[in-house]
């Protein structure tokens, strides 16, 4: 049985598994990446504010132990990337995932001591400033007892410090800090002491808990979400398709579920297709045959189709069609730079040809299941005169020279067609 033969092609359980492997340490090395890129800038961050701090802790005889801390994490985070990059060499994803895991973990760290060293940093700037302004007014040497400028606070204005202090070692989103912003500018227009404590009451205390309850979310989530959000990244990418901006919420994490189900399903698919392709390819190859060319064609309908033409005889060429939905379709036939139908006498000859492919069609079924790929037949029909045709190349990209098939008497002839390269 050599006539036309349609098929659809899927991959065993193994290599389906091989394959969504293979996507996910992709995405995991991505999201390294992304994950570095992020934690240097943090250290930056971090020393760029250590050496501000530095001068000011040593001039005030102050407790240096949050630069000790800061020293600590920055450490840490080097000695993480450095073990990433190790991961990634060893490329599993069992390394990976674990490296992963530490990023995320060391990057949360870091975040916590940048807040607290940016509110150590504004307490010691004030005393800092106080003092010196003491030391113009007074002539003597910097002494001073940071308690004696908490006396005459409002106790209101006492707490709302104290809550804006506890907002700023949280982990919170940039929506959150611009919001923290406006808070504290609007407290520090108020001056009345009955207004600041109804402030602290309405505006204060509900965004504080509004704060805490995010920073538990993170803490309980914010792994998945970026996890989930840099395999969103990068399936948007792949698929060409703009991606939205979003921050940590649980509400994202839905999204995220929901979307990265629907572009993995897509991605999958698109991958397991071009992936029998290149398998079919490489075993037409592998079984001797030659890529003349090949072409893109879109219905009316929408529908699209690939064709790969290979060498087979003298003249003679197999169409293999890729159709959008999965199907393969392997045609032989005579080949022509004109429509035409076949002459009773080269009916005879490509009849005779397909019965010559039919071992061949079988043994590349053979390498393909060797390769994860297995076939459910569609249809299979018989090497018969009706199935005989001529292909027309004249709308191929064609590779190469090729020879027109001809049959006249029972002798075919071999006419050269002028070579047509790709692009032309």
């Amino acid at each position: 049985m050599s006539g036309p033969k349609t098929s659809r092609y899927t991959l065993t359980a193994e290599q389906r598994r091989i394959m969504q492997e293979q996507r996910e340490i992709q995405r995991i090395r991505e999201h390294i990446s992304q994950q570095k890129k992020e934690i240097r800038v943090q250290i930056a961050r971090i020393e760029d504010l250590s050496c501000r701090l530095t001068s000011q802790l040593h001039e005030l005889k102050e407790d240096d132990s949050a630069l000790s801390e800061m020293k600590k994490v920055c450490a840490k985070a080097s000695s993480l990337i450095q073990q990433s990059v190790e991961a990634e060499q060893i490329g599993s994803i069992s390394s990976l995932s674990n490296a992963e895991k530490q990023l995320s973990e060391i990057s949360s760290e870091i975040w916590k001591t940048e807040t607290g060293a940016e509110v150590t940093f504004k307490s010691v700037e004030r005393k800092f400033r106080s003092a010196m302004e003491r030391r113009i007014s007074d002539g003597f040497s910097m002494s001073f007892d940071f308690e004696e400028m908490q006396q005459g606070k409002g106790i209101w204005r006492t707490k709302i410090d104290a809550a804006v202090s506890e907002i700023k070692s949280l982990i919170i989103s940039n929506q959150h800090l611009q919001r923290l912003e406006v808070i504290v500018q609007q407290a520090e227009k108020i001056t009345d002491d009955q207004f600041l404590k109804n402030y602290y009451a309405v505006t204060v205390t509900p965004f504080l808990k509004e704060c805490q309850r995010y920073n538990s979310e993170y803490m309980l989530c914010g792994e998945e979400f970026e996890r989930k959000y840099s395999a969103y990244r990068m399936n948007t990418e792949q698929l060409g398709i703009s991606s939205k901006e979003l921050t940590f919420s649980m509400e994202a994490i839905r999204y995220l579920d929901e979307q990265n189900e629907k572009m993995e399903e897509l991605i999958s698919a698109q991958e397991e297709q071009a992936y029998i392709s290149k398998c079919v390819d490489e075993a037409m190859r592998e079984m001797g045959y030659q890529m003349l060319g090949d072409r893109e064609v879109i219905k009316r309908s929408g529908k699209k189709f690939c064709n790969h033409l290979y060498t087979f005889g003298d003249g003679t060429a197999v169409n293999v069609t890729y159709a959008s939905d999965g199907q393969i379709t392997m045609e032989l036939g005579g080949v022509s730079e004109e429509d035409r139908v076949p002459t009773a006498e080269e009916s005879d000859y490509l009849v005779s040809d397909m019965r010559s492919f039919c071992e061949d069609y079988q043994e590349i079924e053979n390498k393909l299941r060797k390769k994860g790929i297995v076939s459910k037949h569609i249809m299979v029909l018989p090497p018969e005169v009706q199935f005989a045709q001529i292909i027309n190349v004249s709308d191929y990209n064609v590779q190469d020279t090729i020879k027109e098939f001809e049959v006249s008497g029972k002798k075919r002839k071999e006419n050269c067609l002028k070579t047509q390269k790709i692009g032309e």
